[in-house]
């Protein structure tokens, strides 16, 4: 099969991580892999470069670029013979909705992750978005939600059931492992020794993760535990950003708090935690940042948010969204488990990734949804 991907940009982000991982395993089973991008420059770019997968630049100039965008992207797809298109995010969904009539008979495939977004929270732009995406779906031949609770929001916002499915997330366990030189490496980077407990978020710094949870909990453990430190990855909007750290600041959190942007070397800051948190308000499908952690054997406290109970199963901490109190409840169970139990509870995380939502097993089940939407083609199963 030839298959091309569009999305917005491969900035960090758990949905633009999915779709490398995805691209990457089905060119390594033996498809004409490409991925077209509105905006270029984004920071997983790289991975994705001596893959075998195309890189498509369209290069968007601006929000308002529509004119010149859509240009180049009719000249892409009438320059390709691709039997799959298969859009990622709101907004390439709602470009690949409105480029079906160029595609003829060739499937238009959303990827959907959000659950019950509060999009109060966003722009009018995002709102209108994040609408008609809902008006458009039908003309999608296939939506593929990463998770249960994805698929039933989207429903409610008028989503066709009947073309939709739920395959999880790829995680690449032979990538995410854990790596003892790598944990050495960040903790002593980021000031932490042996003996601290070092408990972090991974997450964009958007409304939806909800970061002053994580930090309101901290303040709530430090006051406890003189051996806690804390470290939020990921970055953001300048204005929220600075928000963040003045809450930090007021709660006395300054020496307490690492916050090291965007980073490229994920095991290794996985592996440098001792907890991996999840502390989303709303919006989750089934978050990235949890099965690459436990993956690499690190153990997640999560807010029962989409489908992140789903993914820790019985051996992460599950609390209820918006509760700092609950989150850092959460977190003293953790580490007493740590304590008590050691690194099995490290082992039993990487397992369950292992054996329910690996790579190989997501690519495997991609490509035969995708073989069934082409006419002659046999599916193996």
């Amino acid at each position: 099969m030839k298959i091309m991907f569009l999305v917005r940009s491969l900035d960090m982000g758990g949905a633009e991580r999915q779709l490398i991982s995805l691209a990457i395993g089905l060119h390594e089973i033996g498809h004409h892999v490409s991925v077209a991008i509105f905006y270029s420059g984004g920071k997983l770019e790289p991975e994705l470069e001596g893959s075998g997968v195309t890189i498509h630049r369209l290069e968007k100039t601006g929000r308002w670029d529509l004119f010149g965008f859509g240009k180049k992207l009719v000249k892409l797809l009438k320059s390709q013979q691709i039997d799959i298109f298969h859009s990622y995010l709101p907004g390439a969904n709602i470009v690949a909705a409105f480029s079906k009539p160029l595609l003829g008979k060739t499937p238009v495939v959303w990827a959907v992750a959000a659950s019950n977004m509060d999009m109060s929270c966003y722009d009018r732009l995002a709102r209108f978005t994040y609408w008609l995406e809902a008006r458009l779906a039908r003309f999608a031949d296939l939506i593929i939600s990463n998770s249960k609770s994805s698929l039933i929001c989207a429903v409610q916002r008028g989503f066709p059931e009947k073309n939709m499915i739920v395959l999880p997330n790829p995680h690449d366990i032979e990538q995410f492992k854990n790596d003892d030189d790598g944990r050495q490496r960040v903790r002593h980077e980021w000031g932490a020794i042996d003996k601290d407990i070092l408990i972090g978020t991974v997450a964009r710094l958007d409304t939806m993760k909800d970061h002053p949870n994580f930090i309101q909990a901290a303040s709530i453990l430090s006051k406890e535990r003189e051996d806690v430190r804390f470290a939020c990855v990921g970055d953001g909007p300048d204005d929220y950003k600075s928000e963040l750290h003045e809450l930090m600041a007021q709660l006395g959190l300054n020496d307490r708090f690492v916050w090291p942007g965007p980073r490229q070397d994920m095991p290794d800051v996985y592996s440098a935690l001792d907890i991996n948190t999840c502390s989303s308000a709303f919006g989750e499908g089934l978050p990235n940042a949890i099965g690459e952690a436990m993956s690499c054997g690190t153990p997640c406290v999560v807010t029962d948010v989409g489908d992140c109970a789903r993914i820790v199963g019985d051996i992460g901490e599950v609390v209820p969204p918006g509760s700092p109190g609950a989150l850092a409840d959460g977190w003293r169970k953790m580490i007493e488990r740590l304590s008590s139990e050691g690194d099995a509870v490290g082992q039993r995380s990487r397992e369950r990734i292992v054996n329910k939502f690996s790579k190989q097993k997501a690519v495997e089940l991609t490509d035969i949804e995708f073989k069934k939407l082409l006419p002659g083609v046999s599916v193996e199963k």
